[in-house]
């Protein structure tokens, strides 16, 4: 999918996932990434995976993770209100946030690792069903013509014997 972006560099892929990824699978890729985005090296991340919404439905979605956006106005205005203290925040604000946006991410790639996983099994149950379906529609068109070709030798047989006794009288 991401060959056919063509503004999109995919710096990574994560194929062969266990059956229940981990977060020790995306947490390498997810330093790397957050380090990159930090160097400056990359101006957005963002995250390309399949969203499994059910068995018959799955859908491609880009999720943009950084930059963060803020909030819109209301909502901002609305937690301004709600919250007249600023929170105390220990260690500084700043760790804090940044282990939080870690974590976050963290929990983001591994969300997008686990519901393209489940797409890919969906997938391939569908794909197994409908193998399953037509190879019993092939073996009922089979079996219909072998009966077919049977009856045919058995009527043709049976004329013969009828006209070998007609034959006889």
């Amino acid at each position: 999918m991401v060959a056919r972006l063509k503004s999109v560099e995919a710096t990574e892929n994560l194929a062969g996932l266990n059956v229940l990824p981990t977060i020790w699978e995306v947490y390498p890729m997810v330093r790397q990434f957050l380090e990159r985005y930090e160097r400056g090296e990359v101006s957005a991340l963002k995250v390309i995976a399949t969203r499994f919404e059910s068995a018959l439905n799955q859908k491609a979605e880009v999720r943009t993770l950084l930059p963060l956006t803020p909030p819109d106005a209301a909502a901002q205005a609305a937690a301004t209100t709600a919250a007249k203290l600023p929170p105390t925040l220990e260690p500084d604000p700043e760790t804090a946030i940044t282990v939080a946006v870690r974590n976050w991410l963290q929990a983001a790639f591994l969300d997008a690792a686990t519901t393209s996983v489940a797409s890919e099994h969906a997938m391939r149950m569908m794909a197994m069903q409908n193998a399953t379906n037509n190879a019993g529609d092939l073996i009922d068109d089979l079996t219909l013509e072998y009966n077919t070709a049977r009856q045919a030798a058995i009527t043709q047989e049976l004329a013969e014997i009828s006209g070998g006794v007609a034959a006889l009288t």
